[in-house]
């Protein structure tokens, strides 16, 4: 492995600093010290020490008690959070997500054991050095996600850990260690008892992530089929595409015939997202338009965004993309037409023409038509003319 150069935040070593004058052990740990040493920048630091949540919110000004039952306490430094965690061993899991109690310890040794996987168990402190009781330096080195201890004890324990280890296998370009991936595999149906929000939020990571296809035997086993998400294509098959959760799920809904609302509603998906993949997958089940017309109608049925998020996406889904493309840059410089709102009359025209009721929505959406087809028509005392033709 390359020589090591871990340089810490200054927020982050200034906590240090402050436990350790306060006569504390602790080391920096998790995924920060993971992405460091995989030369990636990271994000969220956190701490594990010997001191007690009431020792941290002692000797810190501005604290947050985001987790005190499991030992946890935020520190904001210089508008940084830190979160900082005794020591702790973890017991039972009847929920298989959260452990029934804490104990805490004064050793770091125990606090190693209960993490999920060696590459996150890294523990890093300046005056100390690397401290690395699992290995976790050398997983990291063969590109390997290996569970601490027990694989089945640590799935167990947690059944999101099942979801995490197959979407860093598609963020980092890992493999799963062979009993890690038996045992994730064995327990995969326990994923069905955690909480949709939680299960959407792994799936969205590892749908965009830039090796998704690694976690094609968390699909190929059945694990989502409670959820109506059955997969018969590889997700290499989204690889191509930008790194947007919309437009990759949609198109995956596509080639696998899949409902993407009813199985974003499942998820608890918002609602944002639900209209944004029913719109993509809209575009994706339509013929591929071959006139600006025909691009008009695509444009007013599913939305700009939509339909730009399409033909800018680097695969080409349609033959013609690059001719589409052109025509939709003239559609949006000459700024015509392709939705009633951009009609140059309204309803309030229309009902002083005499039109009521259903009547109005019906004409107005016959005067777009033709103003599709022909831009310079849209104008108020051409479309008060039209109007009044319209059967």
């Amino acid at each position: 492995m390359k020589k090591l150069n871990i340089s810490l935040p200054e927020h982050v070593l200034t906590a240090l600093n402050t436990l350790e004058s306060n006569g504390f052990e602790c080391y920096c740990v998790g995924g920060a010290i993971r992405d460091i040493i995989l030369g990636k920048k990271p994000f969220d630091f956190d701490i594990t020490t010997n001191a007690t949540p009431d020792d941290i919110t002692r000797i810190f000004d501005h604290t947050v008690p985001t987790g005190l039952k499991h030992g946890t306490v935020t520190v904001v430094i210089d508008k940084n959070n830190i979160e900082i965690t005794t020591y702790r061993s973890e017991d039972d899991y009847s929920d298989h997500r959260s452990p029934d109690s804490v104990r805490f310890l004064n050793s770091v040794e125990g606090d190693v054991m209960r993490r999920d996987f060696t590459m996150n168990a890294v523990l890093y402190n300046p005056k100390k050095g690397i401290y690395d009781p699992v290995n976790g330096l050398g997983d990291i080195n063969d590109r390997l996600i290996r569970a601490v201890g027990e694989p089945s004890k640590r799935f167990t324990e947690d059944a999101l850990r099942i979801m995490r280890a197959f979407r860093f296998c598609a963020q980092l370009d890992f493999s799963l260690e062979k009993k890690t991936l038996e045992a994730a595999l064995k327990l995969s149906e326990t994923v069905k008892i955690l909480s949709r929000e939680r299960i959407f939020s792994e799936l969205q990571k590892t749908i965009t992530a830039k090796f998704p296809q690694n976690a094609d035997p968390l699909f190929e086993c059945g694990t989502f089929e409670f959820l109506r998400l059955n997969l018969k294509t590889s997700l290499s098959a989204v690889a191509c595409l930008p790194c947007d959760f919309s437009l990759r799920f949609s198109y995956l809904c596509y080639l696998n015939s899949l409902d993407c609302k009813a199985v974003l509603k499942a998820l608890k998906s918002d609602n944002e997202t639900v209209s944004e993949c029913e719109k993509l997958l809209g575009l994706f089940n339509s013929d591929a338009p071959k006139t600006k017309y025909e691009l008009k109608i695509l444009l007013n049925q599913f939305g700009i965004e939509s339909v730009q998020k399409v033909l800018n996406s680097s695969f080409e889904f349609f033959a013609n993309t690059k001719e589409l493309k052109a025509l939709l840059n003239d559609i949006i410089t000459a700024d015509e037409p392709y939705k009633i709102s951009h009609l140059s009359i309204g309803g309030n025209e229309l009902k002083a023409l005499g039109f009521e009721g259903e009547q109005i929505g019906a004409v107005l959406a016959k005067l777009l038509d033709k103003v599709m087809q022909a831009p310079e028509l849209n104008n108020s005392e051409t479309l008060k003319k039209l109007a009044v033709t319209i059967e």
